[in-house]
């Protein structure tokens, strides 16, 4: 089992890098065409493991107050709806620049076609694990004491409304995809 760092710095350097590692669209376009982003490794979600250790510092506070297992759980369960809401925006990101551009795959074998996942679909998993999201955000239990997690990072992303930027943009490729689609059967 891995631990949710793992994903999450994996999926983090991915996107930062195609937002900020290249400067021109076709370094962009280029960037895609390999095999990480193309081709990624499938998270196995359900075996994935919290390593934060919460009980290093001995509590003196009261009960009412005391670090239980289920925030320690429930502070997990958020770390990984947000590490899994990104990994499907980088997939969107990708899916679109690969609708845009026939891009070539670097590292592809005959077996592989380099198809994507279909915008549509992907814009679907997006609206549903923003809801889950937001589901999980109203359901959340923080305790403001030394050795409890922090709320989680959801707590800031879901809220700001990025999601909605980004599923806006998507229905737009989306439209004109099918639009393009349309009028080149014609």
């Amino acid at each position: 089992a891995n631990s949710v760092n793992c994903p999450l710095s994996h999926n983090e350097r991915l996107i930062f890098d195609l937002v900020f590692g290249s400067s021109t669209y076709q370094q962009t376009v280029s960037m895609v065409g390999y095999p990480e982003y193309w081709k990624p490794t499938p998270v196995q979600w359900d075996q994935l493991r919290d390593n934060r250790d919460f009980r290093t510092m001995q509590s003196f506070d009261p009960e009412e107050t005391e670090l239980t297992d289920e925030i320690i759980q429930l502070s997990f369960k958020g770390e990984v709806e947000f590490v899994r809401i990104r990994h499907i925006l980088l997939r969107c990101l990708v899916a679109s620049l690969h609708a845009a551009e026939d891009i070539p795959l670097q590292f592809a074998s005959s077996e592989d076609t380099g198809k994507q996942a279909d915008i549509e679909d992907l814009l679907n998993q997006l609206l549903e694990r923003e809801q889950a999201c937001s589901d999980f955000l109203q359901n959340e239990k923080v305790l403001d004491t030394p050795q409890a997690p922090y709320k989680s990072r959801l707590s800031n992303y879901v809220p700001s409304q990025q999601i909605s930027l980004v599923t806006s943009f998507l229905r737009l490729i989306n439209a004109i995809i099918k639009c393009t689609a349309d009028k080149s059967a014609e």
